[in-house]
């Protein structure tokens, strides 16, 4: 059971829940092009992903089936504490590296790129880096922890990360001795020198505690990374990085220091690199006139990605790839018209005329149900025609 997926919505709930208190109480928590970026990061990292959990899955099984250090019953309560405490072990070795190595940073930097600090940041996960954090979580395997315990603590971990995000909720006295709470998150996503590499847990903070990367939240952090970033794009968010490795290795004076400027720690200095300045604060907005029509967009691109996440074992390998492609477009083009491109316009007539074949295609083969495929020709119609009407307003 994928617990993220069925609580997707219940966390879009609470970030309008959120954005409505921060309304209310006149705190500037969201702004439109952070929050279209954080979503998109969010469904892009969701629908590239949708088989690696069940392939980790199958390792986890077949390594916890291969010579066990132990046998933990899911009626055991102990085996359950000792299953709590081993995740959140393993989720901070994972973190610490995150932070730590420069290949692993480029997979992780996704989640600390915005400058803000709310439940939408929570969903803004690395694409590349669900596919490296699972790795981390086989030594619960070879404990003998079977993999229906850890699909539930680990969803339950997730559940429990969307809440941390979130500049509402003040410290919580005694509870931040071990847990990490809000507060104690908010120290971690700070860019400024305090609160770099500081406060890894998940769930807990006593490993920081443990290891000296610990840090009580003082003051209000500075969010975001320290370099910047200059785009609204979900996929130049998960690639931007590794382009800076590229071409930091390819003219490094040497092999060794070509390997080690994908080892290094993030704040190695590359005497042949030029110390370029920090981005400065990044806040490009659409056309306003654009502006419902592409949140509509997103909008439907998260229903429908869900949907088609949601309906995955019903459709035929074929559909899964041809509606997951049309949502990344869609992610695509919005990106395009927040970033000011110029292409944006005309990829929306484009993606919108091919998307309305597809489902004219999907549904006279029978491959989606006759309402599915109709209520997507008349959407990708209907905004075919906005984009025709916006373009000539110009």
């Amino acid at each position: 059971m994928d617990i993220l997926l069925f609580a997707t919505p219940v966390f879009m709930l609470f970030v309008g829940i959120e954005a409505a208190i921060a309304h209310a109480r006149r705190r500037p928590l969201y702004r439109l092009n952070d929050f279209v970026s954080g979503l998109s990061c969010g469904m892009l990292d969701q629908v590239v992903n949708v088989s690696v959990i069940a392939v980790f899955l199958v390792v986890y099984a077949a390594v916890q089936r291969w010579q066990p250090w132990w046998t933990f019953a899911p009626d055991s309560v102990l085996a359950w504490l000792l299953l709590f405490v081993g995740h959140d072990l393993c989720y901070y070795a994972f973190h610490r590296a995150s932070h730590r190595v420069n290949v692993l940073w480029a997979t992780h930097i996704v989640h600390h790129q915005s400058e803000e600090y709310n439940f939408t940041v929570s969903l803004r996960q690395g694409t590349v880096a669900t596919w490296l954090t699972y790795v981390f979580y086989l030594p619960l395997a070879l404990a003998g922890f079977p993999v229906s315990m850890f699909l539930i603590v680990h969803g339950l971990y997730q559940v429990y990360q969307f809440f941390v995000h979130t500049r509402l909720v003040g410290t919580l006295g005694p509870l931040e001795w071990v847990f990490a709470t809000p507060s104690v998150h908010r120290v971690h996503h700070g860019r400024t020198a305090e609160c770099l590499d500081k406060n890894y847990g998940g769930f807990l903070n006593v490993w920081d505690r443990l290891f000296g990367s610990f840090q009580p939240e003082e003051r209000e952090p500075e969010y975001g990374i320290t370099t910047g970033i200059s785009s609204w794009s979900p996929y130049w968010a998960n690639l931007h990085y590794f382009a800076h490795l590229v071409q930091c290795s390819r003219t490094a004076p040497d092999v060794t220091a070509a390997v080690k400027v994908w080892l290094a720690p993030p704040e190695w200095k590359m005497p042949w690199v030029a110390g370029a300045p920090p981005i400065p604060h990044y806040d490009a907005q659409p056309p306003p006139a654009w502006a419902p029509y592409l949140l509509t967009q997103l909008g439907l691109a998260l229903l429908g990605g869900w949907l088609v996440l949601l309906t995955r074992d019903s459709l035929s390998v074929a559909a899964v790839w041809i509606l997951s492609g049309a949502v990344l477009a869609t992610l695509l083009g919005v990106a395009g018209f927040f970033d000011g491109k110029a292409w944006a316009p005309a990829s929306e007539l484009v993606r919108n005329g091919v998307v309305a074949v597809v489902f004219i295609t999907l549904g006279a083969s029978g491959t989606l149900p006759a309402w599915a495929a109709t209520a997507g020709v008349a959407v990708s119609l209907l905004s075919l025609g906005a984009c025709v009407w916006l373009m000539s307003r110009r």
